[in-house]
């Protein structure tokens, strides 16, 4: 854990010297600017570095490791296949993938917390708390397409569809389930009042047995695992304990959003979240009768809410409530991210690093 720790730190600093440089009054604009772009790539090194040098961390490792041995064409995004292809033009060692998908990975996410978040340092925070940053460490190809999706929300926010698309059909080369952003973009359009988005989910679950029929076979179509996931008892009783803890989060967002919405109207930020947030508990209200990894989807969905949760509560028209929400927010993905670690579900722990496994 120490080294989570650490790294988590040291990357919230720095961010947090790269965002507050600028009240500096002792240094040039130009000094501001040099420090403010060197501090911002020191935030970025310490969790892409503990990602890219880790060994054998993560419940995926070895199955990418030996993917890049063999490069097996079936059931893998030839977009994946394609990365895999280029690493070995310059390295045999499958340690050079996740060292540059990790540097993919954090980029983006890094890139776009200081182009969208309000708070940097705080939405890196809730990066590695919600637990994103250590899943990223199993489901490479499904945060490598996040990420490049992430590279596309100002589009989305400046309805630049064009470039979504491009973007869209360059993410699900890495993983289909991408194709989610699609939903998300249907309901950023439309939107929904509270009511209204209220009430499609209550009527989702109600009639989910129906909806199942139809969503399953698409849901299959998106993710071959998830069949893999159906037909284990393990993460099926495992990980359906942990949608009615994420239902809850997601629940709470919602009743904060429907409290802001008349700021969610007119800040797109919030409206995106609040799209997010809408098409998340969509996905959970199915998740009673649909494979156990189908929550994965939702998981394209956390990186807005690390962005935006600095917005959302900025709109809070108290200080003393923008303490308590930030409190429980913070409260909530560290219980959540402690259960993940204690229970080592994604396998982070023990962290050791490939050349102590030399």
């Amino acid at each position: 854990m120490a080294i989570y720790i650490s790294g988590t730190l040291s990357a919230v600093l720095f961010s947090y010297f790269a965002t507050h440089i600028g009240s500096s009054q002792k240094i040039s604009a130009i000094e501001k600017k040099i420090w403010r772009k060197l501090f911002a790539i020191l935030s970025f090194v310490p969790l892409t570095f503990i990602m890219a040098v880790r060994y054998n961390v993560g419940t995926d490792f070895s199955a990418y490791w030996n993917m890049y041995r063999s490069t097996p064409r079936k059931n893998i995004e030839k977009g994946f296949v394609a990365f895999i292809d280029i690493c070995k033009v310059f390295s045999s060692n499958p340690q050079f993938m996740f060292f540059l998908a990790s540097i993919i990975i954090c980029g983006c996410y890094f890139i776009t917390f200081y182009r969208e978040s309000e708070n940097p340092p705080y939405s890196i925070l809730i990066f590695v708390l919600c637990n994103d940053y250590f899943i990223a460490m199993s489901g490479l190809r499904q945060y490598m397409a996040t990420a490049i999706m992430l590279l596309a929300v100002p589009d989305i926010k400046k309805h630049n569809w064009k470039k979504v698309f491009c973007f869209l059909i360059v993410a699900a080369l890495f993983h289909k389930s991408i194709i989610i952003y699609v939903v998300l973009c249907l309901i950023y359009i439309i939107n929904i009042p509270p009511l209204v988005s209220g009430g499609i989910v209550l009527c989702t679950y109600l009639i989910s047995n129906i909806l199942s029929d139809f969503v399953i076979p698409l849901l299959l179509r998106l993710n071959f695992y998830a069949a893999y996931f159906e037909a284990s008892s393990f993460f099926s009783n495992r990980e359906g304990k942990f949608d009615i803890t994420y239902m809850i989060i997601f629940l709470c967002f919602f009743v904060l959003l429907c409290y802001e919405y008349k700021s969610v109207k007119k800040i797109e930020k919030l409206k995106l979240m609040y799209s997010a947030v809408i098409l998340s508990l969509l996905i959970l209200s199915l998740s009673a009768v649909l494979p156990s990894n189908v929550r994965r989807l939702t998981w394209h969905m956390n990186s807005l809410l690390a962005i935006y949760i600095p917005t959302a509560t900025r709109e809070l028209p108290k200080k003393s409530l923008r303490q308590l929400m930030n409190s429980a927010i913070i409260g909530s993905y560290i219980g959540v991210t402690t259960i993940y670690l204690l229970m080592d579900i994604h396998s982070v722990l023990p962290y050791q690093t490939f050349w102590k496994s030399n």
